[in-house]
């Protein structure tokens, strides 16, 4: 069984070892900066911190040999979604929005993301009939 990345470290490591550049790593350094300031102090329902989930998700990405894009898009899947923006509405907000562009310095990285993101939701949305996080988290536990 693979053995997945949990802490920035060990991600850059393995796309290290993987032969990816070294933008790509700085890009995935960056979504991990940002993924730090907005699930800070966030745990999931196992006890396993938020971050931790993040970098896992973008090491089974990284272990796929994925784009740097969309490594760093795993790092950011949840941001709408449980990022704390410092607003309580969920989704994808003009002020989530805001907030992520003036975060991300590379703009082509910026929109390649809300691409990623606006399919993941679609395909969620189509896929599966909307839980509210209340229910959500009652199903969890």
């Amino acid at each position: 069984m693979p053995c997945y990345a949990q802490t920035n470290i060990q991600l850059l490591n393995q796309l290290h070892r993987a032969n990816y550049t070294a933008d790509d790593l700085h890009l995935v350094r960056t979504a991990y900066e940002l993924a730090m300031r907005l699930f800070c102090g966030q745990f999931r329902a196992s006890g396993k911190t938020f971050i931790a989930h993040l970098v896992g998700t973008a090491s089974v990405l990284g272990s796929l040999r994925v784009g740097a894009a969309l490594i760093a898009a795993g790092l950011l899947h949840a941001a709408y979604q449980s990022g704390d923006f410092g607003e309580r509405a969920s989704g994808v907000t003009d002020a989530k929005r805001g907030r992520l562009k003036a975060s991300i310095a590379d703009q082509r990285f910026f929109t390649s993301l809300i691409e990623i993101f606006s399919s993941m939701t679609l395909r969620t949305k189509s896929s599966r009939p909307s839980a509210t996080r209340e229910q959500r988290s009652r199903a969890v536990n």
